[in-house]
Parts: C-alpha cells; structure tokens; sequence
C-alpha cells in the first residue's frame, strides 16, 4: 500500500559533485535535480523526524558515491511545481522519487531551476 506523503515533510536530495554548489551564495545550481537522461523520476529520501547524524547515515548506507552535501525541500514546494509528485519508492528505506518531469530537456531544465531556488543547501561536516 501505497504511503501518502505529508505536504509538509521535507526531503532531501544528496548532492555527491562541488559543480552542483554555488559557494558564493550558499545555494545548489539547478543540474543537481536534472534527473537521468533515461529516467523521468528523480530520487530523494524522506528525513522527517532524523537527527542530521541520522540523515547522513541514511546517505552513507543507500548512495553510492560519497556525498558532500544534500538539498532540502518541502513536498509541498516540489508539488507546486508544474505536475510534479512525491512518490515513496521503498526499498531502500524513506526512499521517494521526484516523478512526471516532463519530456522535453528545456523543460526539464526550467523545472530543475525551479527546484534548485526553493531548496535549502546543507553542506557535509
């Protein structure tokens, strides 16, 4: 069955690339929410009610690639955006993607940037 995410949960997309941060506003560049070129999903986890030890534990043990920072976004943010979802997508566990993005890569593109201005960049101790 099929978990219904509250509009307020926040998510959190791990960043593994310094390409994808913008130092000097403290902010992530729009290609760290491009999703694969052969996918039309984009995956995150759900942090609701972790400590950051446990938000960076749940990167550790499910992403495979070190991760430096991550993005934090609210569903309902990601929602607003054209026809946007959240899905749970478990295993692994608190896994979601970030669904419907369109087909078209400029469009595709104007949707990351919109995710990237509503985010809030956490960077890795």
């Amino acid at each position: 069955m099929e978990e219904i995410i509250n509009k307020e949960e926040l998510v959190s997309r791990y960043i593994k690339t310094k390409s994808h941060i913008k130092t000097s506003t403290n902010s992530i560049k729009h290609g760290a929410f491009m999703p694969p070129k052969d996918r039309q999903d984009l995956s995150v986890f759900r942090i609701l009610g972790l400590t950051e030890n446990d938000i960076w534990s749940l990167a550790d043990k499910n992403i495979p690639f070190k991760v430096i920072a991550r993005a934090n976004l609210k569903v309902n943010d990601i929602e607003n955006i054209n026809f946007l979802k959240v899905k749970e997508d478990e295993p692994p566990e608190r896994h979601a993607n970030i669904i419907n993005f369109p087909i078209e890569r400029e469009d595709i593109i104007e949707i990351a940037k919109e995710l990237a201005i509503c985010s809030n960049l956490v960077l890795r101790n």
